[in-house]
């Protein structure tokens, strides 16, 4: 265990994150979308998805009101039980990254197949129920990217973002395609000639590109004005799932 995981033992909750990107922006998501939460002591710990079903046995001994914000990972190909090697590509250990609406994909994220909620089809996932979502004991709740109803020129469809940037870039889709925010790297050039389904599979290879750097990403949407974007719907989720487990305790502790 690190040193700075020792806040679980302290905190009035736990947010279990992906990546760096999702511990970079959560502050600000939090501050745009339920500032309430301000007033809790919350630790926010970047275990990524490979790994993350590891702090399963902690969690369960503590007691810790958790939320796990992690991506639904669609692939296409075999995932294996575990990733046997860190340094090795995640497209050659866990399958070939697809969009998520692809037939028969499934999830290379073993949070999401070994914790919450023990599914590996992204048709399940999809499907998958609150209930299905949250732990036995009401404790813990993953939040992982559902269909979101999206609009470009005069197409309207329900579209469900692989990762955190793709799903930003869905809820936020015009202001991302704005010439003025070329620098969060979300804007495909030539967008308005560009049919929707077009579009969003652009922002895919853009976002799995290796060249893409997400750590600029989350540095440059710092810089914006949090009231000019939309939390993705997912995070909105499970921000709600929190500030009402642990919100409503406190008030009731006095």
């Amino acid at each position: 265990m690190k040193l700075t995981h020792c806040d679980l033992f302290f905190a009035d909750a736990a947010v279990l994150v992906e990546g760096n990107v999702e511990r970079l922006l959560l502050p600000q998501m939090i501050e745009n979308s339920n500032p309430k939460l301000k007033s809790c002591y919350l630790t926010i710990l970047e275990i990524g998805g490979a790994y993350g079903h590891k702090f399963k046995p902690l969690i369960d001994f503590l007691g810790l009101t958790t939320l796990i914000i992690t991506d639904i990972d669609s692939v296409t190909g075999s995932v294996p039980s575990e990733t046997s090697n860190e340094e090795e590509d995640e497209d050659e250990v866990n399958g070939t990254a697809c969009l998520v609406e692809t037939e028969n994909a499934v999830t290379s994220n073993q949070m999401l197949i070994q914790w919450l909620p023990e599914l590996n089809q992204i048709s399940d996932l999809i499907q998958a129920s609150n209930e299905q979502k949250t732990s036995e004991n009401g404790y813990v709740r993953v939040a992982y990217q559902t269909p979101t109803n999206v609009s470009w020129n005069n197409s309207s469809k329900n579209i469900t973002g692989r990762t955190l940037e793709v799903s930003f870039a869905i809820d936020n889709l015009a202001w991302c395609q704005s010439n003025a925010q070329k620098d969060i790297k979300l804007r495909i050039a030539k967008n308005d000639e560009k049919s929707l389904d077009v579009l969003i599979e652009k922002i895919h290879n853009r976002v799995k590109a290796k060249h893409f750097n997400k750590t600029e990403f989350a540095l440059g949407l710092i810089m914006k004005d949090t009231d000019d974007w939309n939390v993705p719907t997912y995070i909105k989720e499970g921000l709600d799932w929190l500030e009402s487990k642990i919100v409503i305790d406190l008030s009731e502790r006095g």
